[in-house]
């Protein structure tokens, strides 16, 4: 009876609007997409008893509270037979309702880490993010779905630019549905859903609990607010973002005002709305939440519900056992890069600063900074993009103009190929070719092995150099927090100087907060001929130049500063600030030290672009002053 008094007064508020004869009156009447699919669902699953609703509220890295809640849940036998969600709980929600254990949502999402997921993008589509990456992560795990035929029926609820009405979605292609549930303005693109563009539902309402109500009378409410008291009420990006939050907050608000329900407040509203590096200890607060608010006594005898045929059935441990068979391959599937074969092809364009000649880098010859806009092209594997911008050489102090072209190809997480050129506007052309290859031989047991070459050439003075250079090594995660690297090679310049090569390193993470860092290098010329140095060396006796052989320890122990996470209205956030002593000695024809003091961090942009860096200043024997280092790392 209830339910066609709700139809009845809904039908006569359509008509009474509709008499207005404008359909801005009507920006207030939602659309919806699969709804009589949607009810038939939830009444097959609530056969002989009362239907029981889940809401999953937006609040973007807290929304991942939801996956503790579900874990509670299912440990005290409760499935919901539907559920309603926006925004980030939208992405917990969908992948629930496939039939994915709260674990597996987890390990899904969290488990893959790497800039790739989302990065920075010019927002020539209306978004600054480009979220293919994630969404094609999501496409491994979840392979092709349709809303419509998921295990649990899930409702999303999204806002259309061109209507301006809500637009309710339980149909349609899985990745696209989620995609414009998180399509937060400015952040995400706005996404083609039929003849909408549609954004994150959240934008007007956190928690839509008078959607989940007229689905079903028992619900209930997980929720992931803002309460943030150490906000920085007077920077402009702060207030920018909290007074977009007053609105959907006040609406969620009402509703929870307005309708019966059990409200499980996660605690988690301390958390930054961009803290997806703190996803593990969001979880285990939606868990502790859940099982601090929810009495075991009241719910079933309030809701006229048994928790004995609401749990994890058969069909679904199934379905669970299918996508643990996805999620274990999904390795097998990124290369050791972090690049995640996109579902489509995807084009962007995107400004990248980037530092060449670091530790990280397999390329000797590039001592430069650069900024440059690129064009890049993903398909499956493969990736390309022309660049041009500026670019700053470290040896020689010059600025000066550049633009080339890159490909990529990696063929599943065993061989990784690379190419480009550059030309610089001082008639020099640079070129590079390198392959990778990958095995792991056992658990925390990586070995790699590779090679390339490099070449560059000055048009007018005719000089240049040719550099092949081979390599391998290995990775080894031990016991007590210990990470052992080692890995030799050779190097052929200008194929008449051969020289040899070895690298040993060693990190221990003693307690959470300090850890101790050593590394060994060592060159030896073949030939006789005088070793190189380069600036992926890292070396800080920089005031001396090796003969045929050198070899250097650096050591290096931090203090990491884990609460300590300052940031700039939330957008510009430092994490893992650390600061300590360092000290290198260097055997030479001469024997030459180093020693002084080291800090650094993760700046990260949005909380999803991430940038590392180190600055060390310290005293150099080899050139009897003080030297500043500076180290970045992507």
């Amino acid at each position: 009876m209830k339910r066609l008094v709700c139809i009845l007064l809904l039908a006569s508020f359509m008509l009474s609007a509709s008499d207005w004869g404008d359909p801005l009156f009507l920006a207030d009447e939602p659309i919806v997409y699969g709804h009589d699919r949607f009810t038939s669902r939830i009444s097959e699953l609530s056969e002989h008893r009362a239907p029981l609703g889940l809401v999953l509220s937006g609040g973007s890295a807290r929304a991942f509270s939801h996956i503790g809640v579900l874990e509670y849940l299912e440990s005290i036998g409760i499935v919901p037979d539907f559920i309603v969600s926006n925004s980030m709980g939208s992405i917990v929600g969908l992948l629930y309702g496939a039939g994915f254990s709260p674990d597996q949502i987890f390990r899904l999402i969290s488990g893959f880490a790497g800039n790739d997921l989302f990065s920075l993008v010019l927002p020539i589509q209306g978004g600054l993010l480009d979220a293919s990456g994630f969404l094609s992560l999501i496409a491994l795990g979840a392979g092709d779905l349709r809303v419509e035929d998921l295990h649990i029926p899930v409702l999303v609820l999204s806002e259309d630019l061109k209507t301006k009405r809500p637009v309710y979605i339980s149909e349609g292609d899985f990745i696209q549905v989620m995609k414009a549930s998180y399509a937060l303005p400015v952040y995400f693109n706005p996404v083609r859903y039929q003849d909408h563009l549609l954004i994150d539902g959240g934008i007007t309402n956190l928690v839509p609990i008078a959607a989940g109500k007229s689905y079903a009378d028992a619900l209930i409410v997980s929720t992931a607010f803002y309460q943030n008291p150490n906000l920085n009420l007077r920077n402009p990006l702060t207030v920018l973002n909290v007074a977009i939050d007053i609105g959907k907050t006040r609406q969620g608000i009402v509703e929870m005002k307005e309708n019966e329900h059990i409200l499980i407040r996660s605690d988690v509203e301390h958390f930054s709305f961009m803290d997806f590096d703190q996803i593990e200890a969001i979880r285990l607060a939606g868990f502790d939440s859940a099982e601090q608010q929810i009495d075991l006594e009241e719910f079933p005898l309030k809701y006229s519900v048994s928790s004995g045929d609401m749990g994890v059935t058969e069909e679904l441990m199934f379905l669970r056992e299918q996508y643990e068979q996805r999620i274990s391959e999904i390795p097998t599937r990124i290369s050791q890069h972090g690049e995640i074969p996109r579902k489509d092809a995807v084009f962007r364009l995107r400004p990248v600063l980037e530092l060449y000649g670091q530790p990280s880098s397999r390329l000797y010859l590039r001592d430069e900074a650069a900024a440059v806009l690129s064009a890049e092209l993903f398909y499956q594997s493969f990736r390309t993009g022309i660049f041009g911008g500026g670019m700053w050489d470290f040896t020689k102090g010059d600025i000066y103009a550049a633009a080339g072209a890159e490909a990529s190809l990696f063929l599943g997480p065993f061989l990784s190929i690379h190419t480009g050129v550059q030309y610089h506007a001082e008639s020099r052309i640079y070129g590079y070719g390198t392959a990778e290859g990958y095995f792991q031989a056992a658990p925390g047991l990586r070995l790699h092995a590779g090679g390339g070459i490099e070449t560059q050439q000055d048009w007018i003075s005719k000089a240049g150099l040719t550099l092949v250079t081979g390599w391998t090594g290995l990775q080894a995660e031990l016991p007590w927090n210990l990470m052992v690297s080692k890995e030799a090679g050779g190097q052929l310049r200008d194929f008449s100087e051969t020289h040899l090569f070895g690298e040993a390193g060693l990190n221990w993470g003693i307690v959470p907060e300090i850890s101790l860092e050593q590394r060994l290098l060592w060159k030896y010329g073949l030939d006789g001929s005088q070793v190189p140095l380069y600036s992926r060396d890292d070396i800080r006796t920089t005031g001396v130049s090796p003969d045929d052989r050198m070899t250097v320890h650096t050591f290096r122990g931090v203090y990491h500063i884990k609460q300590f996470r300052p940031s700039f209205g939330e957008i510009i956030i430092l994490k893992d600030v650390h600061a300590g002593v360092y000290g290198e000695l260097g055997f030479y024809d001469v024997t030459a030290w180093s020693a002084g003091i080291t800090a650094g961090a993760r700046l990260s942009l949005i909380g999803l672009e991430e940038l590392s860096f180190r600055v060390e200043l310290g005293y150099d024997s080899s050139r009897q002053s003080a030297g500043l280092f500076f180290t970045l790392n992507p």
